[in-house]
């Protein structure tokens, strides 16, 4: 059965709406609707109406969903919920309808074609988490998809991604045109890479990793963040930190307080579990050795010096491609899946091609995308050179 919190993501999902956009119309700030689509914290009555026109759903069905949830939040963890829940029914006089009943119900609805019904069947999940599939049919140019980070990915069927490999926005430092990044709040940026993490537990395979590229900003705030990244991840999420290289982009980048110029980023590998994981030492070391040249049997270092790529938008880089092949020839198997959940134009997805593997990239700036997807079409030879 879907949950409401679920709803409001699947469905703001189907209809490429962004948080954004749904919470300033109920009147509250973005980390707070990201909360309602998380289960942390509950809408009002009003604002579920005025989501249920903004969805283009039956408001009575949406309010009935909210009213279940706050039901099943009250009495799910209790061992005697399913006494509770005969009580309540009893208490408010609701009988279960006759099969006659329901199909004479089934036949009024037929014939009054309504909004989209929010799904309470038991197929749900399956029929929406299909991406990897969808993607599969498409061959093995990667596949793109505009959208919510968070929401995309749960159209992802579980345990069905290899690794991740991304560079979230970076908050307060420059757009690269995702909507709202910098209108945020810095704990707002902190739940929005949490929804991610969450669906990124899901997604992976038990032996999969997820590399991280975060960078800081201008002031103290902006420069803790990605510490306080990782804290998160690890403390409040169950991650674990396998190991961080840092990136010396020799692009010098922009300045904190001090004045001093920033010349380097941190790439963390993580995985969802403390167990094991896929490690391919004797690729990552090839791919190593053809940048910088090691002595047989050396160790690769854990700093990786590689030039910055200046990108086409004003003020956006874009993240070199050598960044992203290390990670994705050392933890991606050959049939296994690479997923950008913050692709950009689509530097890891290339690359994951070059490689070999499937891609999946996501991102919620429909302009970017259509610049990975031309990026990433194939080329047609010609005699003409």
């Amino acid at each position: 059965m879907t949950t409401f919190p679920e709803f409001l993501r699947r469905r703001r999902a189907e209809l490429g709406l962004m948080q954004r956009r749904l919470a300033e119309a109920i009147g509250v700030d973005v980390p707070m609707y990201s909360r309602f689509e998380h289960g942390e914290r509950r809408p009002k009555r009003e604002q579920v109406i005025k989501l249920a026109r903004l969805l283009d759903v039956d408001a009575n069905e949406l309010v009935a969903l909210w009213l279940a949830q706050q039901a099943h939040d009250l009495i799910a963890s209790d061992s005697l919920k399913g006494d509770a829940a005969m009580l309540l029914q009893q208490m408010l006089g609701v009988k279960t309808p006759a099969p006659a009943e329901q199909a004479a119900v089934a036949e009024v609805k037929e014939e009054q074609p309504a909004a989209p019904a929010i799904q309470n069947d038991a197929t749900d999940h399956k029929v929406k988490r299909d991406l990897v599939a969808r993607a599969a049919r498409a061959g093995r140019l990667p596949h793109f998809v505009a959208g919510d980070a968070a929401a995309v990915m749960d159209t992802i069927e579980d345990a069905s991604i290899a690794c991740i490999v991304t560079t979230p926005p970076y908050w307060a430092l420059r757009d690269g045109g995702n909507d709202g990044i910098n209108d945020i709040t810095a704990d707002g940026y902190l739940e929005m890479i949490a929804a991610m993490a969450r669906q990124a537990r899901r997604v992976l395979a038990p032996s999969g990793s997820m590399w991280l590229n975060l960078a800081g900003g201008y002031d103290a705030q902006a420069a803790a963040l990605p510490e306080r990244v990782i804290a998160m991840l690890v403390d409040k999420l169950g991650w674990t930190v396998r190991d961080t290289v840092v990136w010396q982009r020799q692009l010098p980048g922009d300045h904190p307080a001090s004045g001093m110029r920033s010349s380097h980023e941190r790439l963390y590998m993580l995985t969802p579990t403390n167990g094991d994981f896929y490690f391919n030492d004797e690729a990552l070391r090839k791919a190593y050795s053809e940048m910088t040249p090691i002595k047989q049997g050396a160790y690769i270092p854990n700093l990786w010096t590689i030039p910055y790529k200046r990108g086409s938008l004003e003020r956006y880089h874009v993240a070199p491609e050598q960044l992203y092949r290390l990670p994705v020839l050392a933890t991606c198997p050959p049939d296994g899946i690479v997923l950008d959940p913050y692709c950009g134009t689509g530097t890891a997805c290339t690359v994951a091609y070059g490689e070999g593997r499937r891609s999946i990239g996501i991102d919620i700036n429909s302009e970017l995308v259509q610049r990975a997807r031309r990026r990433n079409e194939p080329q047609t030879l010609s005699l003409f050179g």
